[in-house]
């Protein structure tokens, strides 16, 4: 990496990072959660469709995706409906998205409120505008040094914390992350997942799609889907229907498989030099 850069923005951040940083990274899938009441429209339609109204960027139109796994947790006054109807996961090949990124995050933005910063500090600090596909691997080269440890929820910055003094929101994310280390935080992994939001359509060609183990019944049969989608890998996961372990359960089965998957394409996620 570096060393010679004045960083004051994570834009600058990522500068420090050199391609030989990168060179034994891959790539990790990008994660979308479709509203299921709208999922006609989506697989008529082909494309992931942007929507207003999400927090703190309501006025905008945004689609959002997790970098490398799933964070979805619904909001509370949805989770009796999704005990009943987990959700459905599309896992796409970042390199093959059609559009350009509008912003990245190293956090999930709808949680924003929640991580304690300070009211001074606005949510356009943590903001890296039109994100490339490398770009996705030098945040995690940053703050967690390899994808194996990003995918472990093992984040590891504090030394650029020290050394980049001119950059204090560098230093509240690692105050952030920190405190998403317990399960006690309302927020957990959530709070520590990258996310990238697109302003406009994406055509949805869907690498892996993720369904629950009760969509297989007399009301959702998932050979649809595969009708649907000829090309993609299909996938069940066991849901938490019981109540008891709740949408975080779904979320954590979610995520063992997307471990499992990125780990049999890991040779077709190396990262090349274009």
């Amino acid at each position: 990496m570096r060393k010679d850069e004045v960083v004051t923005n994570f834009k600058k951040l990522l500068n420090i990072v050199e391609e030989q940083d990168i060179a034994d990274q891959i790539y990790l899938p990008i994660t979308h959660v479709p509203d299921l009441n709208f999922i006609d429209d989506i697989v008529d339609a082909r494309f992931l469709k942007c929507s207003k109204g999400n927090k703190p960027y309501d006025d905008e139109d945004l689609l959002f995706f997790t970098y490398g796994r799933n964070a979805f947790i619904p909001r509370d006054e949805k989770e009796a409906e999704n005990m009943i109807y987990p959700p459905l996961v599309f896992l796409m090949d970042p390199r093959l998205v059609k559009g350009t990124a509008k912003r990245m995050l190293p956090f999930d933005s709808g949680a924003f409120k929640s991580y304690g910063v300070p009211s001074n500090i606005p949510i356009t600090k943590f903001e890296i505008e039109h994100p490339s596909g490398e770009d996705y691997l030098k945040l995690v080269v940053l703050l967690y040094k390899n994808y194996n440890n990003y995918i472990k929820f093992k984040h590891d910055f504090e030394e650029l914390v020290k050394k980049y003094t001119l950059f204090p929101a560098l230093r509240i994310l690692e105050e952030i992350y920190t405190k998403q280390l317990t399960e006690n935080s309302p927020i957990g992994p959530q709070g520590r997942s990258i996310e990238i939001h697109y302003g406009e359509p994406v055509p949805l060609e869907p690498w892996l799609i993720l369904y629950p183990h009760n969509f297989a019944n007399e009301k959702y049969d998932p050979s649809q889907l595969k009708l649907a989608f000829p090309t993609s890998t299909i996938r069940m996961y066991t849901a938490d229907t019981t109540g008891g372990g709740g949408s975080r359960k779904h979320r954590d089965s979610i995520n063992k498989e997307i471990r499992d998957f990125i780990k049999e394409k890991a040779t077709t996620l190396k990262w090349n030099r274009t």
